[in-house]
């Protein structure tokens, strides 16, 4: 070709590849450093003032991992409590309160303070330390509850979490005494319970205020009308209280336990350092920095220059031969066939490793082989490196920014698994997606709890018989209103407080955990109120039961019978006067079996009779059996009002009912005060719906108040109102993609061709010469059969010598430089001996920059994780052995009740698994007591035996149920977390939440029991046994309008007016002797339950001393 012609393309190749090339330079710089792509940012050695610049800054995406994961309050939250100086002062110590004490107190009269003023301040006293020990037992709950995190916690969230843990447990007890006490409180006013000192001290105690105590005068007067007070020798000034004062009743201090402040303050640096976070993560927005611009070009730049070479040359190529085809259209097949061939031999004659030097045929028929190794060679790297870059494939977080409800959706149904979207608020009150609407039972919003029909059964009572329904049925109802109302603020009472309590989340959970994780929740809420409220019940029953108090009648009258006393005249010997002692007569009723059997309230608990109306002509109820006129279908009486209201239904008030139209009749025909019930009262009979109620008509009042009247407590959750209340700013998720993608593919392979070429063109040559001289080598053969073989180590010797002369020749002798690198007017010596320098030059600064390249590489951190998909267990613990606190495993569900992995079994004192807490053995062995305990003297243990018996079995049931239903909520609660805990923090987890349920589920059945002990001793209720109270009325003294009560004394002068715990050994008396049988560590005193509490079980241990019980039941 014409030189002319091949230096002009070559000037248009050059021309076209320095375009190409510096519009691909700019192009890249260009893309590369405008581009931002999410960077995740890793902070090794975080400090306190690390993360508070970290959490300011980056605060939407900052997560630092805990290595320890659960942390209990107690370590970092301290807590400062402020009660009413009452609590503390003078007025509730013992020395204040026994000076207050008349043991004639009574004598007073119902209006005057020092009738009640002992019972008022011991109750006062009492409701203090009542409340000290719930103040210190939700101190403990607060320090020993476990605050679980997988992530460091802002300083801000920690104290809403203390705070709603607080305003959890400190309303949680107030509702749950504040019920108890209204339930107390009913109790007593509907048993109409009669106190020896003639009204309850606990009600004028609540209506009272505390304005005495800040008054100088008052306290003054105490002391005039109190004279054993001036025995105490107290500071009158110290005394008075100074602190804020407030008019209000006593009973809104007791609300709140008598606090005044309670402060928590949280030691955010010992969190973090008990949190422990080794590093923290964030993620930004950034663009591509100078170096790894520059670092990019340089990886470019030697691809990019041979590509752009061969496009240039290609395309200058292929334009000149269109232009060249335009002009000669003379061009015939032959000439293209001609063509072809032509392309063909220079294939074949296709020689990229041409030397000047060598251009033998020998060496040129070495360097076509060369080249056509070194083609194969380049297209097989290619081909394995486009393979291995495409089939290569990682894990890509990827970010999705305020999303939708709609795209949170359908990421989760994709990538649930790795999908976490951080809320914005972490803690959500209940109340902002969740609402109730309880349906109670339409008893309650009938008309038998309303006035007009409690007014109009009152009226008929006391002007008919005393078995009679209705002289009856009148505090049935009255408790049955008051039990209603009290139900319903229970409910309304438990919802506020729940709605009130925050929903803690640091992520978004999705609809189906959402529902789970509240069901479960709700399901522990509906099942704790319940019941707490039957709790209390059954206590107050089983005290009542046992300590049989007195109940007055509904109206006055002076019948022995009605008034359920019986007088007995004495003598005193001292004064010669006659007294009149009263007697109490044990409740009995018409067993519901016989009618001429009567069952003792005092010995069987489960006493029922038929209700029944009777003839009004007969009211010396003479031959009842005669005068009764109409059953009453489904209605029971019983020892108290409250257990006939449990034992009966409510069929007889049903519209569909035969019993409501006679029983209103016989209620109209009662004429006497028609005015005092209200004109508008309209009575409608209940309706029975069975597909809107859950109960059967027939179903027991028991069953219901069993469960607080409850027909549905209907939740109303919304998780669209969830999700804007969370507010998550992005989602995160993890996909796994291609590595490479089609871009990336040519982008690298552009920045690795100018290695891959270098290197295969200083490889191949050496490779093939090195092949070829081993091939020449073993395919010459020998013919001489007696030459000897060499040892096959002496030949791996040579080999290795051999190859070691070879390479050391190859680096010596190696150029990988030409001629025209250095000019033409230098001569080919020269040029040898400068290729040769240079190539080593360029070996070494080659090696020295691949060195410094791996060495940054090596040294630069980098966060690589590993994915292992549904590991075992097995594999867990060798992978926790291997990387200990930075393995993390998500949990695919992440609430779970205890009881899928906890099995707890209570064991109890062998008294309650024994045959003595079973009715039947104690029905047994009392059976031949007899029935009048009246006729045992006083002290003798036969009066009390049953009662025991009564009390130790009902103590052994609550405290069963107590713990079965503390381990039960326990079993059924959540233990949430998102990440797998490690087998130390869970055991560690679990031992605390155990103990602390050890340790809460006695204290809430003694705490409550207390409470309520406290109350009936401080009311001064009077025991039918006798035995704390005693009216005594001197038959000389007619200026009494009522009649005193007397506390009576036991051993060490000890007095029921002043201590519920006065004793005396238990004995049996014998008529007619002098012999007292003393049985052994059981005690009597001032009522049955608080006796047995003083006694020992000695005697259940002693075969001897029961057989002795025995034998005195049945000997009179």
């Amino acid at each position: 070709m014409n030189p002319v012609i091949v230096l002009k393309h070559q000037k248009y190749q050059t021309w076209l590849y320095i375009i190409l090339h510096t519009v691909c330079l700019y192009i890249l710089f260009y893309v590369t450093l405008i581009k931002i792509e999410p960077k995740t940012v890793v902070i090794s050695d975080v400090t306190h003032d690390l993360f508070y610049k970290l959490s300011s800054e980056h605060n939407q995406t900052l997560s630092c991992q805990c290595k320890t994961v659960t942390i209990p309050h107690k370590n970092f939250v301290l807590q400062n409590i402020i009660m009413h100086p009452i609590c503390s002062s003078v007025f509730v110590d013992k020395q204040w309160i026994e000076g207050l004490y008349f043991s004639n107190a009574s004598l007073y009269g119902v209006w005057d303070f020092r009738t009640t003023a002992y019972s008022q301040f011991k109750l006062l006293s009492e409701f203090c330390l009542f409340s000290k020990e719930i103040i210190i037992q939700i101190q403990k709950d607060i320090n020993n509850t476990d605050f679980i995190s997988i992530e460091l916690v802002p300083e801000m969230e920690i104290r809403k979490d203390v705070d709603g843990i607080l305003e959890l447990q400190t309303s949680s007890a107030s509702i749950q005494m504040l019920s108890f006490l209204n339930y107390l409180r009913t109790t007593i006013q509907g048993h109409t319970l009669v106190t020896g000192l003639g009204c309850t001290p606990l009600e004028s105690l609540l209506a009272s205020t505390l304005d005495c105590f800040y008054s100088f005068e008052c306290i003054e007067l105490l002391l005039n009308y109190f004279p054993n007070l001036n025995q105490t020798h107290f500071n009158l000034n110290n005394s008075i209280l100074s602190s804020n004062y407030k008019n209000i009743p006593i009973t809104n201090y007791l609300n709140i336990f008598f606090i005044e402040n309670w402060s928590l303050e949280i030691d955010y640096s010992f969190y973090f350092n008990q949190c422990s976070p080794s590093i923290c993560t964030y993620t930004r927005n950034h663009r591509t920095n100078l170096s790894y611009a520059i670092t990019l070009f340089i990886s470019l730049y030697g691809g990019l220059t041979i590509i752009l070479r061969l496009i240039s040359s290609f395309f200058i190529k292929i334009l000149f031969k269109f232009k060249n085809h335009q002009n000669n259209q003379t061009n015939n097949f032959n000439s293209q066939i001609t063509k072809v061939f032509e392309l063909k031999k220079s294939i074949e004659q296709l020689n990229l490793f041409k030397n000047i030097l060598q251009r033998t045929e020998d060496s040129i028929k070495r360097q076509k082989i060369i080249t056509r190794v070194y083609l194969i060679l380049l297209f097989g790297t290619i081909s394995a490196l486009c393979l291995f870059t495409l089939l290569q494939r990682e894990t890509v977080i990827k970010y999705e920014s305020n999303p939708t409800i709609k795209t949170y959706n359908s990421l989760e149904i994709i990538y649930a698994s790795t999908l976490r979207c951080p809320c914005s608020n972490k803690t959500i009150s209940y109340k902002n997606f969740l609402y109730f609407s309880p349906v109670f039972h339409q008893i309650c919003s009938s008309s038998f709890v309303q006035n007009g029909w409690i007014e109009m059964i009152k009226l008929n009572a006391g002007i008919l018989s005393l078995d009679d329904w209705r002289n009856k049925a009148y505090p049935q109802f009255q408790i049955l209103s008051d039990l209603c109302q009290l139900a319903n603020k229970t409910i309304i009472d438990a919802i506020d407080r729940f709605l009130n309590q925050f929903f803690i989340s640091s992520s978004l959970i999705n609809e189906n955990d959402f529902s789970k994780q509240l069901n479960t929740t709700l399901n522990l809420f509906y099942n704790s109120t319940v019941y707490n409220f039957i709790f209390l019940k059954d206590i107050v029953s089983l005290i009542m039961q046992v300590d049989q108090f007195y109940m007055g009648p509904m109206q006055i009258t002076s019948s022995d019978d009605k008034l359920g006393v019986k007088m007995n005249l004495m003598f005193n010997e001292t004064n010669n006067d006659s007294i009149v002692q009263i007697q109490f007569i044990l409740n009995e009723i018409e067993d519901i079996n016989s009618s001429l059997n009567k069952c003792i309230c005092a010995i069987n608990p489960h006493c029922q009779s038929s209700a029944f109306l009777y003839s009004p002509g007969n009211l010396d109820h003479h031959n009842r059996n005669t005068d009764r006129i109409y059953n009453i279908s489904g209605w029971i009486q019983s020892c108290l009002a409250i257990e006939s209201l449990q034992f009966s239904t409510f069929q007889c008030l049903y519209e569909d009912s035969d019993c409501f139209p006679i029983l209103l009749s016989f209620l109209n025909k009662m004429e006497m005060f028609p005015s005092d019930v209200p004109s508008q009262f309209n009575l409608q009979p209940l309706i029975y719906d069975p597909t809107v109620t859950r109960y059967p008509f027939n179903v027991s009042f028991s069953r219901i108040i069993n469960e607080l009247m409850i027909e549905k407590w209907n939740p109303v959750l919304s998780y669209k109102i969830f999700y804007e209340s969370c507010a998550p700013l992005y989602c995160s998720y993890s996909q796994t993609i291609r590595k490479t993608s089609f871009i990336r593919l040519i982008i690298t392979l552009v920045s690795m061709l100018g290695g891959i070429v270098v290197s295969l063109r200083i490889l191949t040559p050496h490779l093939v010469n090195i092949i070829l001289k081993f091939s020449k080598k073993f395919k010459s053969k020998t013919n001489q059969r007696s030459q000897v073989r060499h040892n096959f180590f002496v030949q791996l010797k040579n080999i290795i010598l051999n190859l070691i002369k070879l390479l050391r020749n190859v680096i010596v002798e190696l150029n990988i430089f030409t001629l025209r690198n250095f000019g033409t007017d230098v001569d080919r010596i020269t040029v040898k001996h400068y290729g040769r320098l240079a190539t080593r030059l360029y070996l070494i600064l080659f090696t020295v920059g691949i060195s410094i390249l791996i060495f940054y590489g090596i040294i630069q951190l980098f966060i690589s994780t590993k994915s292992f998909n549904k590991p075992s267990l097995i594999v867990y613990k060798h992978l926790k052995q291997l990387y200990g606190d930075d393995l993390k495993c998500k949990c695919s569900v992440i609430a779970s009740t205890y009881d899928h992995f906890v099995t707890i079994t209570p064991i109890f004192h062998s008294i309650c698994s024994s045959q003595y807490v079973l009715e039947e053995w104690r029905l047994d062995f009392v059976n031949g007591l007899i029935p009048n305990l009246n006729f045992y003297e006083q002290r003798d243990y036969r009066r009390f035996l049953s009662a025991h018996l009564q009390y130790l079995q009902g103590l052994c049931r609550l405290s069963q149920q107590t713990i079965n239903n503390t381990i039960d909520n326990f079993l059924r609660s959540l233990l949430i977390t998102v990440e797998l805990l490690s087998e130390n923090h869970f055991e560690n987890h679990f031992n605390i939440l155990t103990e602390q349920s050890k340790s809460n589920a006695p204290i809430i059945f003694s705490r409550f029991l207390f409470f309520t002990r406290s109350i009936f001793h401080g009311n001064a209720f009077m025991s039918t046994y006798g035995t704390n109270f005693e009216y005594i009325v001197e038959l000389r003294d007619d200026t009494l309008i009522y009649i005193p009560a007397k506390a009576v004394i036991y051993d060490d002068e000890c007095s029921c007016g002043i201590s519920s715990n006065c004793t005396t050994q238990a004995i049996f008396i014998e008529r007619n002797s002098s012999i007292n049988i003393t049985i052994q560590g059981m005690k009597m005193g001032c009522t049955p339950s608080e006796s047995f509490l003083s006694s020992t079980l000695e005697c259940f241990y002693n075969q001897s001393c029961l057989n002795l019980i025995q034998q005195y039941t049945n000997w009179y």
